[in-house]
């Protein structure tokens, strides 16, 4: 069995600790390097959401802006088309930022979520081509399948983009409480901008054409309006705390005071002055540009919100660096702490260590060692002290030893001698034993010879009654066997009286099948297989009666033979058993000569026994004593093995101790 040392004990007990802090530490690493990367991918996704609001805000007034000149009855003038190609650079640019954005965090962006942004841009690319050359016509020239679409392409469009932002937002929800308050204003902010901008292109395509609102216009307004209010209110309602609400308060006063105080002013007029159907007291430009200030009012509270999650990120990475600076500063610590306690342990235990191989040689010597304390003082204190008591011990056994051996010489010189008169006694008495056993070997064998003869006899007699007893019941078999055919030809005789009422009920059926005619033909075929089953019942039954007339005959011959053997068996047991009685007699007669002789063989043999057994035990002895003079010899080599202190300094140490 592997033993396991001290020091690889100790050294597996301190890197067992040491290996369970490693893991601990990599643990708190690991948990502060994941924290700190889930705060960057935070800050990536809130880099792309906030390109995506901008994006969306960008496409919703160059929405509103192309509807009004759609709607307007001359043909776009320069200024407007600069307005509305500035719009589209500057939404393409932002869209086009937030891809290499994600690209460069290497945000996973769904394929779902792509291809549904890769349609509606394809489509928006085709659709703005047309509306460019609808842009250069009078309105009564345009096409109104082009000026129908525009809005519903680019409202395709915004949607796409802003549920890319909701998936992006919402992988990284799980993370702060301020990341979750950031996502819902976010979705309220772009909520309330999105039906506020399609507010602001369908009534700018009312003014532009001069035309009233319809109540299904209305009705349609009512709802943009509705949305706007609701995220409002999901703003309003929001838990905030205190510095929250120092960021907070400001833009969401502004957006009570201009969105739905000073704007509302104007949008109400336009309403009224729709709803009447008189003249609408600005232009779609005016409108478009004082509905794109309200909505940038509505925009700040994003961009609060942006602000106050970026430096909250920035905070949270901040700290997970120092946390992750002072796991590292402690993992480092405690390698060298663990490399000292392995140092520290490693040199009493190597002196320690050396100490054993010494008394694996048989050295028990003194050796100059370092002093310790503690426990490592006491283990070298106890190695010392149990040299000490080896070196008394094999000094004492080495003086056992010598005079063990000269009692052993003493001892096997006397066995040999009482060995040697012990043979010649027992050489005399052998040669008397071998006489009396020859004698008594040839009785023994005649009377052995004679009880062989006898139980010969006996097993020729009881062999004889076991084979009439065999013979009688062969003839009781015999009878058995012969009454088993008398009844196999009752049963045939039955077999054939059934075969013949059969053979009666088919020629019935028959009889009666042709007088049913066709509804009877049935019946004729059962009556034909009736009478053939019963033909063949019949003929089986007749063979089964020849052979067990054969079987009846040849059991009547086997039984005269049978009894036969039985008359000269009984005459075969008379003569074995006189036999038997005669061979006994002589057995017995030879048997009491063979006693008598035994009984002075034995006498001589027990003498002869007891003089082997002198000479025997004198043997063991000379050989114990030679063993023991063997034994001896080795106890004093096993001892020369030992190096003994030969100055007395262990026990110097041990008094000084």
């Amino acid at each position: 069995m592997k033993t396991i040392s001290i020091k690889a004990t100790l050294m597996g007990l301190i890197a067992l600790l040491g290996l369970l802090l490693l893991i601990a530490q990599a643990s708190l690493i690991s948990r502060t390097y994941a924290n700190s990367a889930g705060s960057s991918r935070v800050a990536a996704v809130n880099i792309v959401t906030n390109d995506l609001l901008k994006t969306a805000a960008l496409w919703a007034l160059e929405r509103g802006v192309t509807n009004a000149a759609l709607y307007d009855a001359d043909a776009a003038k320069p200024e407007t088309i600069h307005k509305i190609g500035m719009t589209r650079d500057a939404s393409d640019l932002a869209f086009s930022q937030a891809m290499q954005d994600a690209k460069r965090a290497s945000l996973a962006i769904p394929n779902e979520y792509r291809s549904q942004i890769d349609a509606a841009l394809a489509q928006l690319s085709a659709t703005r081509q047309r509306v460019d050359q609808n842009l250069a016509l009078p309105r009564s020239s345009r096409s109104t399948a082009v000026v129908a679409s525009w809005v519903p392409t680019m409202t395709s469009l915004v949607l796409a983009s802003q549920r890319l932002r909701l998936n992006l937002g919402s992988q990284v929800l799980s993370g702060e409480a301020a990341i979750g308050k950031d996502f819902v204003v976010r979705h309220s902010v772009w909520m309330m901008t999105e039906y506020a901008g399609r507010e602001r292109a369908l009534i700018a395509a009312d003014i532009s054409s001069g035309t009233s609102i319809s109540p299904e216009q209305f009705t349609q307004l009512a709802g943009f309006r509705s949305k706007v209010e609701e995220g409002f209110t999901i703003l309003t309602n929001l838990n905030m705390s205190q510095d929250e609400h120092e960021r907070f308060d400001g833009p969401m006063k502004a957006v009570k005071d201009d969105f739905f105080g000073n704007f509302e002013k104007v949008r109400q007029l336009l309403y009224r002055e729709g709803k009447a159907g008189n003249a609408y007291s600005l232009t779609a430009q005016q409108w478009v540009t004082r509905s794109t200030e309200a909505i940038d009012t509505l925009l700040q509270l994003q961009q609060v919100t942006t602000e106050w999650t970026a430096s909250s990120l920035a905070s949270s990475r901040f700290w997970s660096a120092v946390a992750m600076f002072f796991n590292i500063l402690f993992l480092l610590v405690t390698v060298v702490v663990l490399g000292g306690a392995l140092w520290v342990v490693a040199n009493p235990v190597n002196d320690l260590i050396a100490m054993m191989a010494d008394l694996a040689k048989g050295d028990l010597s003194w050796k100059e060692t370092r002093r310790y304390k503690g426990i490592f003082g006491k283990m070298q204190q106890n190695m010392e002290n149990t040299v000490v008591l080896l070196n008394d011990t094999v000094r004492k056994i080495g003086e056992s030893a010598g005079s063990i051996n000269t009692a052993a010489s003493e001892i096997s010189l006397g066995g040999t001698d009482l060995s040697r008169r012990a043979e010649q006694q027992a050489s005399s008495l052998e040669k008397t034993t071998a006489s009396m056993e020859q004698i008594s070997a040839v009785i023994r064998q005649t009377s052995e010879h004679a009880g062989g003869v006898t139980l010969l006899s006996r097993q020729t007699w009881e062999t004889a009654e076991k084979t009439v007893a065999t013979a009688r019941k062969s003839v009781d078999a015999m009878r058995q066997i012969e009454r088993a055919s008398e009844n196999i030809s009752n049963i045939v005789g039955r077999i054939d009286e059934i075969a013949f009422q059969t053979n009666i009920l088919a020629f019935n059926a028959s009889i009666e099948g042709s007088r049913a005619g066709e509804l009877g033909a049935g019946f004729s075929v059962i009556a034909t297989e009736m009478r053939a089953l019963a033909e063949s019942c019949a003929n089986a039954s007749s063979e089964i009666g020849v052979l067990a007339a054969d079987c009846v005959e040849h059991v009547n011959i086997g039984s005269g033979l049978v009894h036969q053997t039985e008359e000269a068996l009984d005459r075969i047991l008379a003569v074995a058993k006189q036999t038997a009685q005669t061979v006994q007699e002589i057995s017995s007669s030879t048997r009491e000569q063979s006693t008598g002789v035994e009984e002075i063989n034995i006498a001589v043999s027990s003498l002869n026994a007891t003089t082997h057994q002198t000479a025997a035990l004198a043997e063991e002895s000379s050989a114990a004593a030679e063993s023991l003079l063997n034994q001896a010899r080795r106890l004093n080599d096993l001892i020369a093995f030992f190096v003994l202190d030969k100055f007395g300094k262990i026990e110097v140490v041990k008094q000084a101790q």
